[in-house]
Protein backbone atom coordinates (compact mmCIF):
# COMPACT_ATOMS: atom_id res chain seq x y z
CA UNK A 1 0.00 0.00 0.00
CA UNK A 2 1.58 3.48 -0.87
CA UNK A 3 1.92 6.19 1.85
CA UNK A 4 -1.44 7.79 0.90
CA UNK A 5 -3.56 4.82 0.74
CA UNK A 6 -5.45 4.85 3.88
CA UNK A 7 -7.07 1.68 5.08
CA UNK A 8 -10.69 1.53 3.95
CA UNK A 9 -13.28 -1.78 5.15
CA UNK A 10 -13.51 -3.67 2.46
CA UNK A 11 -16.70 -4.46 0.30
CA UNK A 12 -19.03 -7.05 0.97
CA UNK A 13 -21.09 -8.58 -1.95
CA UNK A 14 -19.80 -8.98 -5.89
CA UNK A 15 -17.02 -6.04 -6.53
CA UNK A 16 -14.78 -4.99 -9.19
CA UNK A 17 -11.50 -4.65 -7.74
CA UNK A 18 -8.54 -3.62 -9.01
CA UNK A 19 -4.84 -3.20 -7.39
CA UNK A 20 -1.38 -4.87 -6.53
CA UNK A 21 -0.37 -8.22 -5.97
CA UNK A 22 1.18 -8.55 -2.72
CA UNK A 23 2.00 -12.34 -2.59
CA UNK A 24 0.86 -15.81 -4.31
CA UNK A 25 0.69 -19.30 -2.88
CA UNK A 26 -0.20 -22.87 -3.50
CA UNK A 27 -2.74 -23.92 -0.85
CA UNK A 28 -3.34 -27.55 -0.15
CA UNK A 29 -6.15 -29.44 1.64
CA UNK A 30 -9.66 -30.98 0.06
CA UNK A 31 -9.22 -28.47 -2.79
CA UNK A 32 -5.89 -27.55 -3.50
CA UNK A 33 -5.77 -23.69 -5.00
CA UNK A 34 -3.37 -21.33 -6.61
CA UNK A 35 -4.47 -17.77 -4.32
CA UNK A 36 -2.91 -14.74 -4.43
CA UNK A 37 -3.25 -11.27 -1.77
CA UNK A 38 -4.54 -8.08 -3.34
CA UNK A 39 -4.14 -4.29 -2.26
CA UNK A 40 -6.63 -2.84 -3.46
CA UNK A 41 -6.75 0.81 -4.87
CA UNK A 42 -8.43 1.71 -1.71
CA UNK A 43 -7.08 0.26 0.50
CA UNK A 44 -8.83 -2.98 1.79
CA UNK A 45 -6.86 -6.31 1.25
CA UNK A 46 -8.52 -9.41 -0.45
CA UNK A 47 -7.65 -13.32 -0.53
CA UNK A 48 -8.79 -15.06 -3.96
CA UNK A 49 -8.20 -17.98 -6.06
CA UNK A 50 -6.37 -16.32 -8.87
CA UNK A 51 -8.45 -16.22 -11.91
CA UNK A 52 -8.16 -19.11 -14.62
CA UNK A 53 -7.22 -15.94 -17.00
CA UNK A 54 -4.00 -15.48 -15.65
CA UNK A 55 -0.90 -17.63 -15.80
CA UNK A 56 0.89 -16.86 -12.64
CA UNK A 57 0.94 -13.07 -11.64
CA UNK A 58 3.93 -12.11 -9.95
CA UNK A 59 4.28 -9.99 -6.91
CA UNK A 60 3.83 -6.15 -8.07
CA UNK A 61 1.60 -6.46 -10.83
CA UNK A 62 -1.19 -4.62 -11.09
CA UNK A 63 -4.70 -6.94 -11.51
CA UNK A 64 -8.73 -6.09 -11.85
CA UNK A 65 -10.98 -8.90 -11.61
CA UNK A 66 -14.53 -9.16 -10.07
CA UNK A 67 -15.48 -11.24 -7.38
CA UNK A 68 -17.64 -11.37 -4.36
CA UNK A 69 -16.26 -10.15 -1.72
CA UNK A 70 -17.00 -11.54 2.28
CA UNK A 71 -15.26 -9.84 4.51
CA UNK A 72 -13.07 -11.14 7.55
CA UNK A 73 -14.67 -11.30 11.46
CA UNK A 74 -11.63 -10.44 12.40
CA UNK A 75 -10.65 -7.13 10.18
CA UNK A 76 -12.74 -5.38 8.20
CA UNK A 77 -10.14 -4.47 6.14
CA UNK A 78 -9.26 -8.00 4.65
CA UNK A 79 -12.00 -9.87 2.78
CA UNK A 80 -12.04 -13.15 1.20
CA UNK A 81 -12.71 -13.61 -2.44
CA UNK A 82 -14.86 -16.21 -4.62
CA UNK A 83 -15.85 -16.86 -7.96
CA UNK A 84 -13.35 -14.11 -9.63
CA UNK A 85 -14.30 -13.49 -13.06
CA UNK A 86 -13.25 -10.91 -15.85
CA UNK A 87 -9.65 -10.95 -14.74
CA UNK A 88 -7.31 -8.61 -16.69
CA UNK A 89 -3.81 -7.32 -15.66
CA UNK A 90 -3.34 -3.85 -16.19
CA UNK A 91 0.31 -3.68 -15.25
CA UNK A 92 3.81 -5.50 -14.60
CA UNK A 93 6.84 -5.07 -12.92
CA UNK A 94 10.27 -5.78 -13.64
CA UNK A 95 13.27 -5.92 -12.08
CA UNK A 96 15.82 -3.40 -12.64
CA UNK A 97 19.63 -3.92 -11.44
CA UNK A 98 21.64 -0.98 -11.08
CA UNK A 99 24.86 -0.14 -9.67
CA UNK A 100 24.77 2.77 -7.56
CA UNK A 101 27.48 4.47 -4.71
CA UNK A 102 26.87 3.10 -1.33
CA UNK A 103 25.70 6.74 -0.10
CA UNK A 104 22.88 6.19 -2.33
CA UNK A 105 21.33 3.10 -0.85
CA UNK A 106 17.54 3.52 0.52
CA UNK A 107 14.94 1.66 2.80
CA UNK A 108 12.95 -0.60 0.88
CA UNK A 109 15.69 -0.92 -1.64
CA UNK A 110 17.34 -4.83 -2.28
CA UNK A 111 20.34 -5.11 -1.91
CA UNK A 112 23.05 -7.49 -3.92
CA UNK A 113 26.78 -7.55 -2.04
CA UNK A 114 29.77 -9.76 -2.61
CA UNK A 115 32.50 -10.07 0.37
CA UNK A 116 35.92 -9.39 -0.26
CA UNK A 117 38.65 -10.71 1.87
CA UNK A 118 41.99 -8.46 3.26
CA UNK A 119 43.45 -8.32 -0.37
CA UNK A 120 40.21 -6.61 -1.80
CA UNK A 121 39.53 -9.27 -3.72
CA UNK A 122 35.78 -10.66 -3.84
CA UNK A 123 35.23 -14.15 -1.89
CA UNK A 124 33.53 -17.20 -3.62
CA UNK A 125 34.52 -16.36 -7.37
CA UNK A 126 32.89 -12.91 -7.53
CA UNK A 127 29.69 -14.52 -7.03
CA UNK A 128 27.26 -12.53 -4.54
CA UNK A 129 27.35 -12.96 -0.95
CA UNK A 130 24.40 -12.06 -0.31
CA UNK A 131 20.81 -10.19 -1.11
CA UNK A 132 18.17 -8.51 0.69
CA UNK A 133 15.59 -5.78 1.58
CA UNK A 134 16.97 -2.98 3.59
CA UNK A 135 14.34 -2.15 6.60
CA UNK A 136 17.18 0.79 7.59
CA UNK A 137 20.96 2.54 7.13
CA UNK A 138 23.40 3.35 9.89
CA UNK A 139 26.28 5.13 9.27
CA UNK A 140 30.22 4.33 11.28
CA UNK A 141 31.99 7.08 9.78
CA UNK A 142 31.91 7.10 6.13
CA UNK A 143 30.29 3.21 5.90
CA UNK A 144 26.76 2.27 5.99
CA UNK A 145 25.77 -0.60 7.77
CA UNK A 146 22.49 -1.76 6.29
CA UNK A 147 19.85 -3.30 8.62
CA UNK A 148 18.04 -5.69 6.39
CA UNK A 149 14.46 -6.75 6.90
CA UNK A 150 15.58 -10.04 8.07
CA UNK A 151 17.28 -8.63 11.32
CA UNK A 152 20.95 -9.20 9.46
CA UNK A 153 23.36 -6.35 9.38
CA UNK A 154 25.83 -6.17 5.95
CA UNK A 155 28.57 -3.48 6.35
CA UNK A 156 29.35 -2.18 3.08
CA UNK A 157 32.69 -0.13 2.03
CA UNK A 158 31.81 3.55 2.15
CA UNK A 159 33.43 4.02 -1.45
CA UNK A 160 31.51 0.76 -2.82
CA UNK A 161 29.29 0.86 -5.87
CA UNK A 162 26.62 -1.84 -4.64
CA UNK A 163 23.63 -3.85 -6.46
CA UNK A 164 20.40 -2.27 -6.41
CA UNK A 165 17.12 -4.03 -7.80
CA UNK A 166 14.04 -2.02 -8.26
CA UNK A 167 11.10 -2.93 -9.66
CA UNK A 168 9.93 -0.74 -12.19
CA UNK A 169 5.74 -0.58 -13.07
CA UNK A 170 4.91 -0.85 -16.77
CA UNK A 171 1.14 -0.55 -18.01
CA UNK A 172 0.02 -3.49 -20.02
CA UNK A 173 -1.14 -1.95 -23.51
Amino acid sequence: MTATTAQQDAPIGRVEVEGEVVSTKWTEGRFPAHKMMVEANTGFRVWVTIPTQFDTPERGDRVRFTATLEQSNDDPTFAFGSRPAGAELVGETTEVEESVHSSRIQAGDEIVWTEWNDDNAPLKGNRAAGRGRVRSIDWIGSCPVVLLTTNEYVEIGGNEMVTVIRTKSAEVK
